[in-house]
């Protein structure tokens, strides 16, 4: 088979198992992101029903002091904004994260196209001049 679809097949290959990956690694991320929000509540109350909390609450009174600071969060106008600027900084990273990882395996399919055929020039240069001189002399 010839070099350049060679290369295009390994290329195809190369995508083709970064999408694999993206189909087997996002459903289940996604349903357990789901499956999180869905118990969030139960978590919660859970949480406020431990003895070892409601000990800490009637020294501390830690439980009020949180509900106080949870009231700030979301009473303020910078809250919500934090918060989607999270998300969207941390899908800015990730889609970054891809295009880079892409970027470098392109890089490499490229440089290995580059290297290779150097070298294959270097050994017959080799082969083809240098070996025969050094026979003559």
């Amino acid at each position: 088979m010839r070099r350049p679809p060679s290369v295009a097949i390994v290329f195809a290959g190369l995508v083709a198992a970064f999408t694999a990956l993206g189909f087997v690694v996002v459903p289940p991320v996604a349903q357990q992101g789901g499956l999180l929000a869905d118990h969030a509540p139960r978590y919660l109350s859970d949480l406020l029903s431990n003895g070892f909390l409601r000990d800490l609450d009637s020294q501390d009174h830690v439980l009020g002091k949180l509900q106080a600071e949870l009231q700030k969060l979301v009473t303020n106008g910078n809250f919500m904004s934090r918060v989607f600027g999270g998300v969207l900084g941390a899908s800015k990273a990730l889609a970054s994260g891809f295009f880079a990882l892409i970027g470098a395996t392109l890089a490499g399919v490229l440089s290995a196209l580059l290297a290779i055929p150097v070298a294959a020039g270097l050994l017959l240069i080799y082969e083809e001049v240098v070996l025969p001189r050094q026979r003559q002399t």
